[in-house]
């Protein structure tokens, strides 16, 4: 599977916040992260299961395979040139049919190349930085080259302008 290259797309806030290790209020957290294919060749780190207030900014871009075997967003180009953020998606997030693309925990479909939309937190990654190797250790390549990590809380598709 190869990366779509996307149009354009919007990470609001992402390189400000820093909210994965803990959120505002009563946020709880159970069960385990999950490294999920979605095909032969491409997987998505999938979060904790997570209850609560939580702190969010939008993100928002192309779902595309960054590193060549992570799922994630790239802007080659766009407002954050050549730049890659891993996606952690939430607990539930599974595989669409056919090995291109996500099903949202709501049953939405997102393939590669179409826009999402969702609600989470970002954190840079620091090159040497085992953060994501911590808590996904069968975590593909793709995912640890990545610029930035994005915890979505919420994901659905973009609707088409």
């Amino acid at each position: 599977m190869r990366a779509i290259p996307g149009r354009r797309g919007l990470v609001g806030g992402l390189g400000a916040l820093a909210v994965l290790g803990g959120a505002a209020g009563l946020w709880q957290v159970t069960g385990h992260p999950e490294v999920v294919a979605v095909d032969a060749e491409v997987s998505m780190l999938v979060n904790l299961r997570s209850s609560g207030p939580q702190n969010s900014a939008l993100i928002s871009g192309p779902l595309t395979v960054i590193g060549g075997d992570c799922l994630g967003l790239s802007y080659p180009g766009g407002a954050l040139p050549d730049e890659e953020h891993v996606l952690l998606f939430p607990h539930g997030t599974t595989a669409a049919p056919g090995g291109q693309g996500i099903v949202t925990p709501g049953g939405a479909t997102i393939l590669i190349g179409e826009e999402l939309s969702g609600g989470g937190g970002g954190r840079e990654i620091e090159q040497g930085d085992n953060w994501i190797l911590e808590r996904w250790p069968t975590a593909p390549r793709g995912c640890l080259g990545a610029d930035e990590a994005a915890a979505l809380s919420t994901v659905e598709p973009l609707p088409a302008p």
